[in-house]
């Protein structure tokens, strides 16, 4: 079974490291975890640190806001269950 998540974020760089810990720490049998950041053009060093992990999937692109975040990640996913956790 896969599982797609997706954390839309914009000028988050205080609390997506811990984010994005968090999500990838979860390790169940069974299961793979697809694991996506979509950035709204953050300026406070987000993307400066999201370029310096290695294996992430991550955009920054302007969109309009939180919903459309999601749903621009939602449509990159290809999980089987989809869901969101904000930064």
């Amino acid at each position: 079974m896969r599982f797609s998540i997706v954390t839309p974020s914009l000028n988050q760089a205080a609390y997506l490291p811990a984010c994005v810990e968090s999500v990838l720490q979860q390790k169940t049998q069974n299961v793979d975890i697809q694991y996506l950041i979509q950035d709204g053009k953050s300026t406070d060093g987000t993307i400066e640190w999201l370029q310096n992990q290695s294996g992430l999937a991550w955009v920054s692109a302007a969109d309009g806001g939180q919903a459309a975040a999601i749903n621009l990640g939602f449509e990159k996913a290809d999980g089987e269950i989809f869901g969101y956790l904000n930064s």
